[in-house]
């Protein structure tokens, strides 16, 4: 089609729309270093509503400029709606007037909103993933729709989406280059907070958006069991990762704690990236903190119950996801997680159980070769009685009602 661009021809400006959380754009980043690297004169922005980001991707030169819309949920907030939509308008047209070659939305949500909003944006060429709608005329109008499988990860969903633009495109190497992050600049960093030099640490990223969703929340209190556990086994001192909401949450862990125990809660997200590849492990639920260490390169292990470890697992060389083989889990999609009664995927999974299975790959520092998360399932006794039965046909049910 006329309008969009071609491969050979060089865009002037690429817009990526990461109107998402901080895990799904990281998962963006490796993909966007090779943007980068295949258009290195070329200018690239972000439109994202967590900015939180943009001063990492710009000391990588991985960013030019960011646009910030203020509300995640757009203009559909009921609170000074008028105001809102003003805001939202202008800033629409705003981007519009910078007329972008190409524009990738690196987050497989596709929503009409979206759709709408990629066409005021009226970026040249859109790459989008597949929408469950059904899109034709002046919606579709300069967008290609990526089609995707929910068995994919995000970052194949995302691989798919520059694929789509050129079926010539290299692989992905997942694991964040010197510039993107430091570990000396993170031992520096480490010192500030008060670890001695030389000293192994061990991160722990107890909440993560638990708020949101309380079922991806391994209970806070096997957290301080097993950061003793491993900081005496490793001899290694403890830091326990959050944000500032969360300060009663991390105050928590350390009241049940027997070893000493340091927080960052209140860092620049530049200076995180480099203390996470200083660290010498991480463990934490399904989070960005998880993803981001993975990039790292460093141990990373996610504790995972309800969510799907196939799609959202972190990538990496050394990243790992610990869960339960049990037949129900995962059940995130299918609508049943918030009724589920004992939640047996976070219950059972104990400290002994997770602590005896992350120990040994700590210990051995032999580089790894995976990308993938390596995804351990703990083998795991399940009831046969009848109430068991009974909350397997009710979960069955009810997934079904939701197709």
């Amino acid at each position: 089609m006329e309008q969009f661009l071609s491969v050979q021809s060089e865009p002037k400006k690429i817009l990526i729309v990461a109107l998402c959380g901080i895990g799904d754009t990281l998962s963006f980043v490796p993909h966007l270093q090779q943007l980068r690297a295949r258009y290195p004169n070329v200018k690239i922005d972000f439109l994202v509503h967590n900015p939180r980001m943009i001063p990492w991707l710009r000391r990588s030169k991985l960013c030019d400029k960011a646009w910030v819309v203020d509300d995640r949920r757009y203009v559909f907030n009921k609170d000074s709606r008028w105001k809102r939509i003003c805001s939202f308008l202008s800033r629409t047209f705003q981007i519009r007037r910078e007329q972008y070659d190409l524009a990738f939305w690196p987050y497989a949500q596709t929503t009409w909103k979206k759709i709408i909003l990629a066409r005021l944006l009226g970026v040249r060429c859109t790459y989008m993933h597949t929408a469950s709608h059904w899109v034709e005329g002046w919606l579709a109008k300069r967008i290609v729709f990526v089609p995707f499988s929910f068995t994919d990860a995000v970052l194949e969903r995302n691989t798919g989406l520059l694929m789509a633009h050129d079926t010539q495109w290299p692989s992905i190497q997942i694991q964040f280059s010197a510039d993107l992050a430091d570990a000396e600049r993170g031992r520096l960093a480490l010192a500030r907070f008060g670890f001695a030099q030389g000293r192994h640490v061990v991160g722990f990223h107890p909440g993560g958006n638990v708020n949101w969703t309380p079922y991806r929340q391994w209970p806070a209190e096997r957290y301080s069991e097993l950061a003793d556990r491993l900081c005496e086994t490793l001899d290694a001192d403890a830091v326990l990762i959050g944000q500032p909401e969360e300060i009663k949450l991390l105050e928590h862990i350390r009241s049940k704690m027997k070893r000493p125990v340091t927080f960052i809660t209140d860092t620049t997200f530049e200076e995180l990236v480099d203390v996470m590849a200083a660290l010498h492990a991480l463990v934490g639920n399904e989070s960005a903190m998880v993803h981001l260490a993975g990039f790292s390169g460093i141990p990373s292990f996610s504790l995972v119950g309800a969510t799907n470890y196939r799609q959202t697992g972190p990538w990496g060389q050394r990243s790992y996801v610990v869960r339960l083989d049990l037949p129900c889990s995962p059940c995130f999609e299918t609508g049943y997680t918030s009724r589920c009664p004992h939640r047996k995927c976070m219950a059972d999974l104990t400290v002994d159980r997770v602590a005896h299975t992350i120990l040994p790959i700590i210990l051995d520092l032999a580089p790894k070769n995976h990308f993938k998360p390596a995804v351990i399932s703990i083998p795991v006794e399940v009831p046969n009685d009848a109430q068991w039965q009974q909350f397997m046909y009710d979960r069955d049910q009810w997934s079904a009602l939701r197709i």
